[in-house]
């Protein structure tokens, strides 16, 4: 058997986006800049997809900058907060001398103990630029909220010099829910009371297309960006979007020309955002039926783990019906993987980093090394079936009992 269960680091394709999206390649091939007809005709699919994206969240067209991916979403989100959108050697022509390094204004950057990389890092570099970043804790996994924001320590680190706020929607290692909502309503109310300027950013790439994500009257209401990608929601890779609060003017942090209004320059991967556009349309259809079926598998997959492979320590408490994350402690990630990939079965670790490396997510929430060292993560798609659970359960035990024996 072949069986796909890493759908949080990316996704089969649907036929129809494919098919869109071979269509813009062969048919629609034009510069959607180009003021010629087929360059319009080109344009005109741009605006489609811009169009079906808005719909799913429940704003304008307007309000969405397409981008490279979800991470350059993140980083054009928390670099443009802190730069005033024109590079230090404005004006230097092409082959000159290259732009010396941009400089942040001054400021405060909050981003929670559990981000992804792509908002980890960008942190990082703005804090070699002379921003100051805080790290939101989140609760241990030996409380009744394992991995979320600790909303009280969040409170206080609030004040009048935070310039933004960065906490994704749901936790890519282990599927935990932030509570956007109640966080947003916090610092609106300090805004308001303190007259504060506080900016709120909200990773959804894997909460798109998969939850709720509706900023017009959902959780997300409050919030003034939200980063999106296309390969998380059976879309195609390399096309993500961010949405911007319409309040909100937007520095670039790429210069070129003026595609996206100006935001984000560089000639539209129309292929890619037409597939992203049907993907977003058609999952935002079957959002609850996808939803419901995703745990149905996640629970028998517990229920199946619990009966079959005593030790097993489920990380997190299931927020996410699509994310499964789970340990063996005394056996190593790599080495299940590689176990599991030679039946047939594709998971990952719980977090996509380099070889020999602990998650910081699973570290945040103070567990031990062990079940840090034996973390897997499973996460399922419209496309799994319960055979394929069943599989990956039995197969599983087989490593761990396999595995036991050669210790």
């Amino acid at each position: 058997m072949k069986i796909y269960l890493d759908n949080c680091a990316s996704t089969k394709v649907l036929p129809e986006a494919a098919k869109a999206a071979y269509t813009a390649m062969t048919e629609t091939y034009a510069n959607p800049s180009a003021l010629h007809t087929a360059g319009q005709d080109a344009e005109r699919l741009v605006r489609q997809a811009r169009h079906q994206i808005a719909f799913t969240l429940g704003t304008k067209p307007g309000n969405i900058v397409f981008t490279g991916g979800g991470t350059e979403a993140d980083n054009l989100a928390l670099f443009s907060a802190f730069f005033s959108g024109a590079p230090a050697s404005a004006g230097a022509s092409r082959g000159g001398a290259p732009a010396s390094r941009l400089s942040a204004k001054a400021g405060v950057l909050l981003v929670s103990a559990a981000e992804h990389p792509a908002v980890k890092q960008a942190a990082d570099s703005l804090t070699s630029r002379g921003v100051l970043v805080e790290r939101i804790p989140v609760h241990r996994a030996d409380t009744d909220f394992p991995g979320m924001v600790d909303a009280t320590a969040f409170r206080s680190l609030l004040s009048k010099d935070v310039v933004l706020i960065s906490v994704m929607h749901v936790n890519n290692e282990i599927g935990t829910i932030q509570p956007i909502e109640e966080l947003t309503r916090i610092a609106t109310l300090y805004n308001t009371e303190h007259k504060a300027q506080m900016r709120f950013h909200v990773d959804a790439v894997q909460s798109y297309g998969k939850l709720s994500t509706d900023v017009a009257n959902g959780d997300l209401r409050r919030v003034d960006f939200v980063s999106l990608s296309a390969h998380k929601i059976h879309g195609p890779k390399g096309v993500g979007a961010l949405y911007v609060k319409p309040d909100i003017t937007l520095p670039p942090i790429l210069f070129g020309a003026a595609q996206e209004s100006g935001k984000r320059p560089g000639t539209e991967a129309l292929p890619s955002i037409v597939g992203f556009g049907v993907a977003a349309q058609l999952g935002r259809l079957e959002l609850d039926e996808t939803a419901s079926f995703a745990r149905s598998l996640r629970e028998y997959a517990v229920s199946r783990i619990t009966a079959e492979i005593p030790g097993a320590v489920f990380i997190g408490d299931g927020d996410s019906p699509f994310l499964l994350s789970i340990s063996l402690p005394g056996h190593k990630s790599e080495v299940l993987m590689t176990y599991l990939e030679v039946e047939g079965v594709c998971v990952s670790k719980s977090a996509a980093c380099k070889r020999g490396t602990r998650s910081r997510v699973l570290e945040a929430m103070g567990l031990k090394n062990e079940v840090i060292d034996g973390a897997l993560r499973v996460s399922f798609s419209r496309y799994n079936t319960l055979d394929e659970a069943e599989y990956f359960v039995q197969t599983l035990k087989k490593a761990s009992e396999t595995l036991f024996k050669s210790l």
